[in-house]
């Protein structure tokens, strides 16, 4: 969607996602944990806690944290305070602090249409999940025509005295 042939950074990567089996990160933090569950070369992989990880650095950023840890991890916070360029997949919880407090300052938000099904789940996530999009005005731009197709999708616009939210859906019923 972005023109990019894979992430420059997964900081809360899952040996099990299909990104990392596909090669589609250039480096990945994975939790300690995940050691003995990883085969085969890992020359792409930093092991620690992706919140400890500089972020800034990165071409381009894909998160996808664990849920349970927003209310009390600074996920939402850290992505949208030090990416460039990225895309997250956060639950929708509008009426959360993290949520209004950082969810709110991405350049673009689309509430998905379809809950996402989880590499080796059965079903999708019991709530609802939007992507959260950061990058420039000509990105959000693309991002947004992009995404419609996807869910009600939200661009936020600066202005010189603040900023102006236009939403964008389509026509389509959900299937």
């Amino acid at each position: 969607m972005l023109g990019l042939d894979r992430w420059g950074l997964d900081p809360c990567g899952n040996p099990d996602s299909p990104l990392f089996d596909d090669g589609m990160t250039g480096r990945v933090v994975l939790l300690p944990e995940y050691r003995d569950r990883l085969h085969g070369a890992a020359d792409h992989v930093t092991w620690g806690d992706g919140l400890d990880q500089d972020w800034s650095a990165a071409s381009s950023v894909w998160l996808n944290p664990p849920y349970s840890e927003l209310p009390k991890a600074p996920w939402a916070a850290k992505f949208v305070e030090e990416v460039r360029l990225g895309v997250a997949l956060l639950p929708v919880r509008t009426a959360s602090a993290w949520w209004q407090d950082d969810v709110d300052r991405a350049a673009v938000v689309t509430l998905l249409r379809k809950r996402v099904t989880h590499h080796g789940m059965t079903a999708g996530a019991p709530f609802g999940q939007a992507l959260i999009f950061v990058g420039s005005t000509d990105l959000a731009a693309h991002w947004a025509r992009a995404a419609i197709d996807l869910g009600s999708t939200s661009v936020r616009c600066p202005l010189e005295s603040g900023f102006r939210i236009y939403r964008f859906c389509d026509d389509k019923k959900d299937q």
